[in-house]
Formats: C-alpha cells, sequence, structure tokens
C-alpha cells in the first residue's frame, strides 16, 4: 500500500513543495522522442536557435566570441550545420573561464549545482537554471521508464559511502525523494568480501524491480556470488547501468550471474541522461530533444563524442567535447544511435614504443578465464608497469606473467589482489582501468 502512496501522493506532493516541475517534462520527453524526425528536426533548429541567441547576448564568453568569429546565430534556422562554424569547447577553457560562462540573465538563487565526478581531473561545478534542472530529472525518470520499471516497483540504488558530513536538510530532501521514488540506497565504500556480502544481503531483503550503479560494482558482486556459491539468481529483474563504460564482458557475467536484463545509459554532470538502450544489451538511442550531438576524430579510428546542450541557458555549453570515445549511429535512418561508447579518450596505455587502448588490454586479459578483474597503474614510461589482478580463489598463476610479458614487454610489474585492493577516482567512486 505504501507504494502506491508514495507515487500517486508524496510524489507530486514533493514536487510541488520543492517547486519543481518534473512529471510533466517526462511526459514531454516521450511525445518528444516519438515525433518523426522531420518534426523533430524543425523544433530542434528552433531550440538551437534560442540557446545560441542568448549566449550571444547574454554570456560574457561566447559574446565575444560569436564577434570574434562574426557568428551569426540565425544561419541554424537554414542549416543546423551552421552551428560547425563554432569551436570546439573544452574541459580546459570552461576551467579557464568558469564564470564567464554563466549567464547574466539568471540570479544566484535561481541556479542549481551538479559536480563533475573528477575521475579524470579536477572536479568541476556545472550551473543549471531551474528549468533546466527540471529537464535533467525528467530524462532520468524517462531513461528508467525505458527499462520497464513501473512508478511503483521498488529501485536499489548503489553509491560510495561519502566522508563528509551531509547537512540535515539535504538529508531529509534525500529520504523524502527515496520514500516518493521508492528508492533505495544501498551504501558501500569497499569491494571486500564482508562488505560484497553485506550489499547482497540488503539487496536481497529489498527485492526491487531495478538496480542503478557503477557497473564495476555489479561485477565485483557477479563474480563474488559465483566464486562463493551465492544464491544470486532472481534478486532483481534489471541492471541500468550509470557512471561508467558497460563493456560486453561485464554485461554478460552480471546478465548470467543475477538472471537480470541489462540495461545502458549515458550521461554525464554537464548535461544529465542523453542516451539510453531501449531493449537489453541494444545500442543506446541518443535523446534528440535535449541536444545536438557531433563526433570528432582523434585517428586511429576513434571518434569523441561532442554535444551543444539545448535546454541549459544558465551555463550553455555548445560544441562540448565529452572526453568520451564512441559513434553514433544510424542505422534505421531515424533515431540516431550511440555505439562502441569505449571510455575516456585519455584511457590509453604506454607501453614501450607502442600505445595501446585499454579495451584491447582488456581484451588480452579476459582471455584469461582465472582473472576476475584487472587495473593498470601508470606513473611514466621509466617506471615498470604496475599491473593489478583479481583473480579467482585458489587459481594457479604462475603462468600469468609470461603471458603478459609476450603481449606487453619485460617492463611490467604483477600484483595480485582482490576488489578491495582497486583504486577508484573521484568523489563518486568510479572505477577506470588505467591509473595515472
Amino acid at each position: 500500500m505504501n507504494k502506491y502512496f508514495n507515487t500517486y501522493f508524496l510524489y507530486p506532493l514533493a514536487e510541488k513543495a520543492l517547486k519543481r516541475d518534473i512529471r510533466s517534462k517526462v511526459n514531454s520527453l516521450v511525445r518528444y522522442e516519438n515525433l518523426s524526425k522531420k518534426n523533430l528536426d524543425l523544433i530542434k533548429k528552433n531550440w538551437l536557435y534560442e540557446i545560441l541567441l542568448d549566449a550571444k547576448n547574454n554570456v560574457p564568453y561566447y559574446r565575444d566570441l560569436f564577434k570574434e568569429i562574426n557568428f551569426d546565430p540565425n544561419s541554424v534556422k537554414k542549416d543546423i550545420k551552421a552551428i560547425e562554424q563554432i569551436p570546439y569547447l573544452t574541459k580546459d577553457i570552461l576551467v579557464e573561464h568558469n564564470t564567464r560562462f554563466l549567464n547574466e540573465r539568471f540570479s544566484e538563487k535561481n541556479l542549481r549545482y551538479s559536480r563533475t565526478a573528477g575521475s579524470t581531473g579536477p572536479a568541476l561545478s556545472i550551473i543549471y537554471d531551474l528549468e533546466a534542472a527540471d529537464w535533467s530529472a525528467a530524462a532520468h525518470l524517462y531513461a528508467i521508464k525505458l527499462t520497464g520499471k513501473k512508478r511503483t516497483d521498488k529501485e536499489v540504488h548503489l553509491s560510495s559511502q561519502l566522508i563528509e558530513k551531509v547537512r540535515p536538510t539535504d538529508s531529509f530532501v534525500e529520504w523524502v525523494k527515496c520514500r516518493a521514488m521508492n528508492r533505495y540506497n544501498v551504501y558501500s565504500h569497499k569491494m571486500n568480501p564482508v562488505e560484497l556480502n553485506r550489499i547482497l544481503n540488503e539487496i536481497k531483503n529489498i527485492r526491487p524491480y531495478l538496480i542503478q550503479g557503477h557497473p564495476s560494482t555489479l561485477f565485483a558482486l557477479a563474480n563474488f556470488a559465483r566464486d562463493n556459491s551465492y544464491l544470486a539468481q532472481n534478486l532483481f529483474e534489471v541492471f541500468e547501468s550509470t557512471g561508467e563504460t558497460l563493456d560486453e564482458h561485464k554485461s554478460s557475467i552480471i546478465s548470467e550471474t543475477f538472471n537480470c536484463r541489462v540495461f545502458n545509459r549515458y550521461g554525464s554532470a554537464e548535461f544529465g541522461v542523453i542516451a539510453h538502450s531501449k531493449e537489453p544489451n541494444g545500442n543506446m538511442y541518443l535523446l534528440q530533444s535535449l541536444g545536438v550531438y557531433e563526433t570528432c576524430d582523434l585517428g586511429n579510428g576513434l571518434e569523441e563524442l561532442v554535444v551543444t546542450g539545448l535546454r541549459n541557458h544558465a551555463m550553455p555549453l555548445i560544441r562540448y567535447k565529452t572526453g568520451d570515445t564512441g559513434q553514433i549511429l544510424n542505422l534505421d535512418g531515424s533515431r540516431p544511435m550511440l555505439s562502441k561508447v569505449l571510455g575516456r579518450k585519455h584511457d590509453v596505455i604506454e607501453v614501450g614504443d607502442r600505445l595501446l587502448p585499454t579495451h584491447y588490454i582488456q581484451d588480452v586479459i579476459y582471455r584469461k578465464p582465472e582473472i576476475e578483474e584487472f587495473q593498470i597503474v601508470q606513473k611514466d614510461r621509466n617506471n615498470p608497469l604496475l599491473i593489478k589482478l583479481v583473480t579467482k580463489p585458489n587459481s594457479d598463476c604462475s603462468f600469468m606473467r609470461k603471458y603478459l610479458t609476450e603481449h606487453f614487454g619485460n617492463n611490467i610489474q604483477l600484483e595480485y589482489t582482490d576488489f578491495s585492493g582497486l583504486t577508484y577516482r573521484g568523489w563518486r567512486g568510479k572505477f577506470r582501468y588505467l591509473v595515472n
């Protein structure tokens, strides 16, 4: 009975008390994303024009830039590709000119802040206007809706245990949000066997429809369950990956171990959720009503995702290089999809005179079933490459050094550990295969 009260009474009440307008925007997203490509493209041109015009008139950085390059926002009404006249925006530029990206129309009381995780560099505050914050929240709910979750179904969020103290008011708001969304937060700060067993038991007691979290956490739980004969089948129906790249290897192990469907999504602090798979293990469809999407050629067959947000007027990000590699496909002729998301463009390892992307390292290491997980620590080319290996219990890995030396040369150092010995980066505790 509580789940119906939470969904149909508490959520609308909380939305009104917090002066939010989210549910109507979820309905708008459903409507927009089902428009024909022709109709949506016409609307997108107008949204893009409005963002560009507002940036030209009220954002100091773009006011100067557009004047310097003689850019007219009206040009995108004729051809949306006219946006390509604007130079790429990078995180370095955003850090250097941070306050000059703020729209002068907005006062501080009408803004909301979101931080980048800081897993690949310094954390950065991204500022949203209230309308944009509601669109971001709506995109999150719309993405969950694509997994088949009903509003009355339970969901679990696997979250990092934060060290800093949280203000009582923030704790209360989070408590209300969890009740209103039938959501349970399961916190962790270590991936040792005791913690992994506790997390699985908490999930077992809650019995959620959906679990949302980093794939590295679910992968660690899956391996622990398999190694310890934990009855993990059907603890939940759906896993929705967030925050990290989900590769096929992890997806397969998670799906088989828990007998669940696995959905992937892509988002960031800069834009919120902008892509989500519509079927388990499928390509992620880009949410066309939230952004204009491009790729930038990096060479060696790699492309970097470039995004222009259509909703956030308070801090517009135009042709922003996300730092993530991927491809945009248009297989069905109507809805572009984000494919081959391999992770950060910086995840390249120097091995002797070779540069190897981490997905190549994965292919080599995961050929050995004794290995459950790995992480590479590289300080500089003069030091040995440290490879941390998480292996199955009682595995004979005496051959491992010879095997890895054949692929990566002699200048390597091996360290055997469990999941708790891996390094997690940033205040959100993200896992990366390469730690510099």
